[in-house]
């Protein structure tokens, strides 16, 4: 029932096949997540070894490589503070709204750098795209082949809307549907 998931982890363990585990399952259920490494002062970790843990980290999880990554101290509080900053801003990356016109001249620019290949002889149009719904962030995107656009399309769409629009720690969810702009060329934004 949560917006987000701090995934607690022990630094002197290392990240864990049930870290993992919680960690997919906060994926699958569309979930934001911050990454939270308990006993940070145990292990003497300064910034060399928080560069270190985050590579291990994000071999670890490559699907969230998006995630905060805090380093935490329970005992002592060194910087749950900090932790507590890293939840707010993930969730107001989860709630963010960008409006439809905004997305759509995003969209026609992204799909001009990176066309989607040809699939059964026939181009692939992406058309028209709007964000229906926040937390997870959901964009629905019109196609005249929905079903033929490749996951290296949408990995590509979704690396793409982070790296213009931010939405670090939390899902992207991007659902294509069979049609024309709906707005007939009217866009808000």
């Amino acid at each position: 029932r949560s917006h987000l998931v701090v995934l607690v982890m022990d630094a002197e363990r290392g990240v864990t096949d049930q870290d993992q585990r919680v960690a997919t399952l906060a994926l699958d259920a569309g979930k934001g997540l911050v990454f939270a490494v308990n006993k940070w002062d145990r292990v003497g970790g300064g910034g060399r070894g928080e560069r270190e843990f985050m590579r291990v980290v994000a071999d670890a999880f490559p699907h969230f490589n998006h995630a905060r990554v805090m380093f935490i101290s329970a005992m002592t509080g060194r910087g749950v503070d900090k932790l507590v900053d890293g939840i707010h801003a993930t969730y107001q990356e989860g709630m963010r709204h960008i409006s439809t016109g905004i997305l759509n001249r995003w969209l026609r620019e992204a799909v001009e750098k990176h066309p989607p290949p040809r699939r059964m002889h026939r181009l692939i149009r992406i058309r028209y795209m709007t964000q229906i719904s926040s937390m997870p962030p959901t964009m629905l995107i019109f196609a005249n082949l929905p079903d033929q656009i490749h996951q290296t399309c949408r990995r590509y769409l979704e690396n793409q809307l982070r790296e213009s629009f931010g939405f670090g720690g939390v899902v992207i969810r991007l659902l294509f549907r069979k049609g024309d702009n709906p707005y007939d060329g009217q866009e808000d934004g």
